[in-house]
């Protein structure tokens, strides 16, 4: 890993994620060192049963296990290692806070590379090409924006400050690693970084969007599950009609997930606003670009 993630990665834990807690309004539920019981579960290679049962696993997490988590699902999904000092933590803590494919849609957007979620060789040759501190400021400036639009703007109202604190510093953190190579004087020492807001214990809960379509995603995936195995008795009785009939639903229930997907992946894309307004938290200061 870059010299800088193991840095960045005990600040995110010690300053803005903390340690074990649930507050019931976070979408994340039961979470330590900022992983989420639903990220626990997919790292064992577990179901998330329910938050409850995953309460007490997620608080019996070692830091250990929450380190190897950030690097395998979280710096490996925004390509930590192939970004430019800088980008590369403003990047992961957008990952970390709001789910890996929010950063890489907006570096599109941002960087005109098109719409979707997919990191791709060109987007990464784009955001190396990038003006650092432009790149970095504008993150930051969409992110509070998207934070502000998140539940209508309620969520802001209850844990924008927290939330506002962590971006702000990110930006000058990540603007630090960007900016001070390139300005120190030959011989002399690095400026230092500055110093982080303990947000350990304000609530900054996952900056997400709630996703209302979940039980229409979980009927889909149950009718074609159902199917399936309507299909495989009907095959032991060798009823071909039914067979067949089957064959139709699962197609269609297929087509339809698809459509479904779609539309939520544009409704996504949408809300990536570019240029940003500039949103300034009470209380904050560097907040946006």
């Amino acid at each position: 890993m870059q010299t800088d993630y193991t840095p960045f990665i005990d600040r995110l834990i010690d300053r803005y994620e903390g340690g074990y807690g649930w507050n019931r309004k976070d979408p994340g539920g039961p979470t330590k060192y900022g992983i989420t019981c639903y990220d626990l579960a997919a790292h064992r290679g577990q179901k998330m049963i329910s938050m409850a049962t995953w309460a007490p696993i997620v608080q019996a997490m070692p830091r250990s296990e929450a380190e190897d988590i950030y690097q395998i699902k979280y710096a490996a999904g925004v390509a930590f290692d192939d970004l430019p000092a800088g980008v590369d933590v403003v990047m992961l803590d957008y990952a970390v806070n709001s789910g890996v494919a929010r950063p890489i849609r907006v570096a599109r957007a941002l960087l005109n590379q098109g719409a979707g979620d997919r990191l791709t060789p060109a987007l990464v040759d784009a955001i190396k090409q990038a003006d650092p501190k432009k790149f970095i400021d504008d993150m930051c400036a969409e992110r509070l924006h998207f934070m502000h639009a998140i539940r209508g703007g309620s969520a802001w109202t209850e844990f924008g400050r927290g939330w506002g604190a962590r971006v702000a510093d990110l930006k000058a953190y990540g603007e630090h690693l960007a900016l001070a190579p390139a300005a120190a004087v030959p011989g002399a020492p690095v400026p230092a970084a500055p110093v982080a807001p303990d947000l350990s214990t304000v609530p900054t809960p996952k900056a997400t969007n709630e996703d209302t379509a979940l039980a229409t995603k979980a009927t889909t995936g149950a009718v074609i599950t159902n199917l399936g195995q309507a299909t495989a008795q009907a095959s032991a009785g060798v009823n071909y009609w039914i067979i067949g009939a089957s064959i139709v639903l699962v197609f269609i229930a297929g087509v339809a997930y698809l459509v479904w997907k779609q539309s939520q992946n544009a409704k996504k894309d949408a809300t990536v606003v570019l240029p940003p307004p500039v949103l300034a938290p009470s209380g904050v200061t560097n907040a946006t670009a």
